[in-house]
């Protein structure tokens, strides 16, 4: 096994998990100052006990990692952090899920998908055939990317920049930077996003739109209150993380599984009724968000281990649903599981993902197409594809496969 959350665990993790599922579900990890919680039970545990295990941890994310002068000075020309939706606590936690909740209601989600299904054909009849291509340019990225940014109101041709700052997000969440350079890099990027959205910000103020900006614009809490510009800017660095980086891996993941299991992809093909139980394993065996930090309000007991107060916890979802006490044959794909939304990919309790009405639809969509519009997909790569190491963030390095 890997010594826990080291570079060549989070890159092949699922003996050094097995073991501390086995022998050591809640561990101290003294190399990150944490604890590491990785059994489905306790992990569930955690997450729906919000008094002790409190998701004010966006203060503790920015600290653990030292800016250096260069890059704080490079902070002064944005906006200071604001916590907000995933890194609030109730009650203020409430109301700004339900701004957001308006945003992905199963209605308004519903009525993106001729919109999400238009785009999608567009991407996968533009793919050439027979020939070599990386799933990720030509449809995983431009397919989500497209979706937020028509939400947030912005236009396609700023596509790019999106992909750039998207990148640089993950990268962060990563939890490894160490080179100075890079972090004065995603520094710059960070403050450019800022910078970008803030003039869309003004903008929205002087002509309301019907876009997600406009909605946080002229949202108001339960007392009344608008949000700053600052808060604003928050809630947009997360919804481009989380409506654009995790559908990207879980499209990339399910379009690799399929090319790399053929009995899977037949069986697929011949009953297309399995497609929304795949996506469920793709979210179970994939995790796009792996992990997620929780800090302790109070000396917490979980699993018989006493954790200290304000101390950083890590609940590893993709431990959790690979967790043979919960699963009949967890590293199986099977989309004949009784229960296949059973699974922490999105979380749960009051923090589950506001977005995942849209991400299902998306990956169940650009599935469907995929498979309609060919005959076959062959996995076109000598060695599997692998995982950049993070702490927060699964993604696949590349996809490249054969359409026929």
């Amino acid at each position: 096994m890997h010594t826990p959350l080291s570079e060549a665990h989070l890159v092949d993790p699922l003996e050094t998990d097995e073991w501390l599922r086995t022998n050591e579900p809640v561990a101290h990890v003294p190399e990150r100052d944490c604890w590491l919680d990785t059994s489905h039970e306790l992990v569930a545990e955690a997450i729906m006990d919000t008094e002790r295990f409190s998701n004010r941890f966006g203060r503790i994310m920015r600290g653990r990692q030292r800016r250096t002068p260069e890059a704080r000075a490079v902070l002064e020309q944005g906006w200071p952090p604001r916590d907000t939706l995933f890194t609030v606590d109730p009650p203020l936690h409430r109301s700004h899920r339900l701004i957001v909740q308006k945003t992905f209601s199963a209605k308004r989600v519903n009525g993106l998908e001729p919109t999400i299904r238009s785009l999608t054909t567009s991407l996968v009849d533009a793919i050439p055939r027979t020939e070599t291509v990386d799933i990720f340019p030509v449809l995983a990225v431009p397919l989500p990317m497209t979706v937020i940014a028509d939400q947030l109101g912005v236009p396609r041709t700023d596509l790019p920049l999106f992909k750039r700052w998207s990148d640089a997000f993950a990268t962060e969440l990563s939890g490894l930077i160490e080179d100075t350079s890079d972090q004065l890099r995603l520094t710059r990027l960070e403050v450019e996003f800022q910078q970008y959205f803030h003039e869309r910000i003004v903008e929205r103020r002087a002509e309301a739109r019907d876009d997600v900006l406009s909605d946080l614009v002229y949202a108001e809490d339960e007392d009344g209150n608008t949000f700053d510009d600052a808060e604003i800017l928050s809630f947009l660095t997360q919804l481009l993380v989380a409506g654009n980086e995790t559908t990207t891996s879980a499209i990339a993941a399910g379009v690799r599984m399929l090319a790399g299991d053929p009995d899977l992809q037949a069986r697929v093909r011949a009953d297309r009724s399995t497609i929304p139980a795949l996506v469920e394993e793709v979210l179970r065996l994939e995790s796009p968000i792996q992990a997620m930090w929780r800090v302790t309000t109070t000396d917490a007991e979980l699993g018989g281990v006493t954790i200290p107060e304000g101390s950083y916890v890590l609940l590893r979802y993709l431990a959790a649903n690979h967790d043979p006490a919960h699963y009949d044959l967890p590293e199986h794909c099977r989309v004949d599981r009784d229960k296949p939304r059973d699974h922490l990919a999105f979380g749960a309790g009051i923090h589950f993902c506001v977005g995942a009405a849209l991400a299902r639809s998306e990956v169940r969509v650009a599935t469907e197409e995929l498979l309609d519009r060919t005959e076959w997909i062959d996995a076109a790569w000598e060695a599997e594809p692998g995982h950049p190491p993070s702490l927060l963030v699964r993604q696949l390095d590349r996809v490249p496969v054969v359409l026929r």
